[in-house]
C-alpha cells in the first residue's frame, strides 16, 4: 500500500517510498538483509552500503562502528586516510616508519596487523576482537571454535540449523532449504512455504504472495460465474478457486443467460416464453414442456400419420397435424374426417371400405329372415354390392326371424301376427268366424253388427245371431217365458219372433149349469172355460180373469156368480 505496484516494488511487503537497490539483486534496501551484497548481514556489517567482506576496522584499541571500506579515518588519528602516511596505524605524528615493520611480510605493518605473524592481507576480523580471522580460532566470538562452528564467521551461540545442512541459520541464506533465499521467503523456516512453492488449497500462503488459496492454486476447483445463482455459470467466465467466492460459485458452466435463473442446462425447455431455457441454442425445441403432439401431414389435410409424431410448440415442416389417423398421407381427401364414398376406397380411415352411410349409398332395412321386408327403425345406408344384412327396401317386418311373417303375408288364424298389421289373428284373417256383438251377454248377437274373428274379442263374443234387442239378456230367440213388462224399448217381443205373443187370449160365456161346473155341455153352463171377463188386455195391462162360477135359481131364473181375479197380461 505504498503507491508502488507490486510488479515494480522491490519490497512489495514493506511500506516504503524508497525503492533503491544498492547491490542490484532485485531486493530493495529497506527489506534486503545484506544491502551491499558482501555476504555480511546488515546487523553485523560495519559498512552496510559498501562491500567489505573482511569487515576490516583498523582503529585500536577500541574500533569505531565503521569499517575501513567506508571510514575516511581508518586509524582514528589526527590524519584522514588521504593524508595519513600510515592510514591503518594510529600515529598522530604521521611518521612513516610506524607502518614499515612487517613480520609476516603481508604488506601490513606489525603495528596495525591483526595477525602480525600470519599473512592476512585482508585483515578480516569477524568478531572485531583485534585478532584477525587468520589467526583466530573463534572468528565470530560465539564461544564455538571455528572447526565446530556451523557459522564460523557469524555469531551464533545456539548453533541453530533448521535444514540440517551443516550451515547454521544465522549464516545460511536459505534456512529451510526450499530453494528460496530467506530474504525472499515469507516463512524462511518452513520448507513448504516459499516464493518457489506452488500455491495449494490448504488455507496457507504457500507461495509468499500475501494471499492464501488464491486463484489457480493446486487442488483448486473450477468455478463459473453464476450471476443468477441457478447452479450454472457462464462457460467463458471461470476461475479455479479453492472455495466458491463472490459470483464464482457454479461448478458447471453452460448458462446461456446468467441474469435469469429460469435458464440453465438443467432447466426443462418451456414452450411459448421465447427463451432458450435449457441453453441448447434452441428456443421452444421438440419435446419442450407444454409442447403438443404434431403428426406428420404430408398431404396437408389436417390429419397426420399415427406413430410419426413430434412434440412441438408450433407446427413445423411436415409436422403440422394435431390429430392422427391418416391412412393415406399422400392423398388429401383421405383422412378420418373425410366422407366415405361408395367407390371401394377407405376414405375415412376406419379400416372399413364402403361402410354404411357412405356417399351414394341406399337406405335399406335389416332383413334377418331374407323375406324382402326389413325392421322399422333399423336401417342403414348401404353401398351397392356391399355385404350386409341390410338388404330390404320395404319396411314393417314384425318378426325378422320368420320369413313367413311380413306385411306382404295374409293374416291367418294361427296365433301369429302374419301380416304385421298390429297384432295376431286380427279381423278378417283367413279361417275366421263371424262373431256377433252381444252387449247383454245372453249368448245371442246382433244380426247387423258382426266381425269375422279368429276368437271372440270384446263385445263380439258369440257366433249366434238373432238377438232383436241387445240391451236385455232375457230378450233373445231362445226365450220361452212371458213377461209383464216390456223388454226395455217398449216392445214385448221377448223371443224375437217379430210379434208380441200374449199368454192369455181366451174369453168366457155367461151361461153356467146349476152345478157351476167349468165345463159344461148344456145351455145352463155360465163359463165355458177360464178367460177374460171382458176384452183381452194388451201386453202389460191388467184385467179380470174368470176362473169359475156358481149359480142359484131365483124364481125361474138361474143366476150366475163369477169367481174372478185381477191379472196382468203377460207377453213374449
Amino acid at each position: 500500500n505504498d503507491l508502488l505496484d507490486d510488479t515494480v516494488d522491490k519490497c512489495p511487503f514493506v511500506f516504503s517510498f524508497d525503492n533503491s537497490d544498492t547491490d542490484g539483486d532485485g531486493v530493495g534496501d529497506v527489506c534486503d538483509p545484506d544491502i551491499d551484497g558482501d555476504g555480511v548481514p546488515n546487523t553485523l556489517d560495519n559498512c552496510q552500503y559498501v562491500k567489505n567482506p573482511s569487515q576490516a576496522n583498523s582503529e585500536k584499541p577500541v574500533p569505531d562502528a565503521l569499517g575501513d571500506e567506508c571510514d575516511t579515518n581508518d586509524d582514528n588519528d589526527f590524519f584522514l586516510d588521504n593524508a595519513d602516511t600510515c592510514p591503518k596505524v594510529f600515529d598522530n605524528s604521521n611518521n612513516p616508519a610506524t607502518c614499515t615493520e612487517d613480520n609476516d611480510s603481508d604488506g601490513i605493518p606489525n603495528a596495525v596487523d591483526n595477525c602480525p605473524d600470519v599473512s592476512n592481507l585482508s585483515q578480516t576480523d569477524t568478531n572485531t576482537d583485534g585478532t584477525g580471522d587468520a589467526c583466530d580460532d573463534d572468528d565470530d566470538g560465539d564461544s564455538t571454535l571455528d572447526d565446530e562452528d556451523n557459522c564460523p564467521k557469524v555469531f551464533n551461540p545456539l548453533q541453530e540449523d533448521s535444514d540440517d545442512d551443516q550451515v547454521g541459520d544465522d549464516c545460511d541464506d536459505d534456512d529451510d532449504d526450499d530453494g528460496s533465499p530467506d530474504s525472499e521467503d515469507c516463512k524462511p523456516l518452513d520448507p513448504f512455504v516459499s516464493p518457489l512453492t506452488p500455491e495449494v488449497c490448504d488455507g496457507i500462503d504457500n507461495d509468499c504472495d500475501s494471499k492464501a488459496d488464491e486463484n489457480g492454486a493446486s487442488g483448486c476447483t473450477t468455478f463459473y460465474k453464476d450471476g443468477d445463482a441457478d447452479g450454472f455459470g457462464l462457460t467463458g467466465d471461470l476461475q479455479c478457486r479453492c472455495n466458491a467466492q463472490g459470483k464464482y460459485t457454479a461448478l458447471k458452466g453452460g448458462d446461456c443467460d446468467d441474469t435469469l435463473s429460469s435458464t440453465s442446462p438443467d432447466k426443462p425447455e418451456k414452450c411459448g416464453d421465447g427463451l432458450d431455457n435449457n441453453c441448447d441454442s434452441q428456443i421452444d425445441e421438440e419435446d419442450a414442456t407444454g409442447c403438443q403432439q404434431r403428426f406428420k401431414d404430408s398431404d396437408k389435410d389436417g390429419y397426420g400419420v399415427t406413430g410419426d409424431t413430434k412434440c412441438l410448440w408450433q407446427p413445423a415442416g411436415l409436422y403440422t397435424a394435431s390429430i392422427d389417423g391418416d391412412c393415406n398421407d399422400a392423398t388429401g381427401d383421405i383422412h378420418p374426417n373425410a366422407p366415405e364414398k361408395c367407390d371401394g376406397v377407405d376414405q375415412d380411415c376406419d379400416e372399413v371400405i364402403d361402410e354404411p352411410g357412405a356417399s351414394e349409398c341406399d337406405v335399406l332395412f335389416k332383413d334377418g329372415d331374407s323375406d324382402g321386408w326389413g325392421v322399422a327403425g333399423d336401417s342403414q345406408c348401404v353401398c351397392p354390392g356391399a355385404t350386409s344384412k341390410y338388404t330390404a327396401s320395404k319396411v314393417g317386418d314384425c318378426n325378422d326371424g320368420d320369413a313367413q311373417v311380413n306385411p306382404g303375408k295374409a293374416e291367418v288364424c294361427d296365433g301369429e301376427d302374419n301380416n304385421c298389421a298390429g297384432g295376431p289373428d286380427e279381423e278378417g284373417a283367413q279361417g275366421c268366424t263371424q262373431h256377433y256383438r252381444d252387449d247383454d251377454g245372453d249368448g245371442w248377437g246382433q244380426d247387423a253388427d258382426a266381425k269375422c274373428l279368429c276368437v271372440a274379442a270384446g263385445p263380439y263374443k258369440t257366433d249366434v245371431k238373432g238377438d232383436c234387442y241387445d240391451g236385455n239378456p232375457d230378450a233373445n230367440p231362445g226365450q220361452e217365458g212371458f213377461f209383464a213388462t216390456h223388454r226395455g224399448d217398449q216392445s214385448f217381443d221377448w223371443n224375437c219372433n217379430a210379434a208380441e205373443e200374449r199368454q192369455w187370449t181366451d174369453g168366457h160365456t155367461k151361461d153356467c149349469s146349476a152345478a157351476g161346473e167349468l165345463t159344461c155341455t148344456d145351455k145352463f153352463c155360465c163359463v165355458n172355460g177360464q178367460g177374460w171377463e171382458a176384452a183381452t188386455p194388451a201386453c202389460g195391462d191388467p184385467g179380470q180373469w174368470v176362473q169359475s162360477c156358481n149359480g142359484t135359481f131365483v124364481g125361474d131364473n138361474f143366476v150366475c156368480k163369477l169367481d174372478t181375479e185381477q191379472r196382468v197380461q203377460l207377453c213374449r
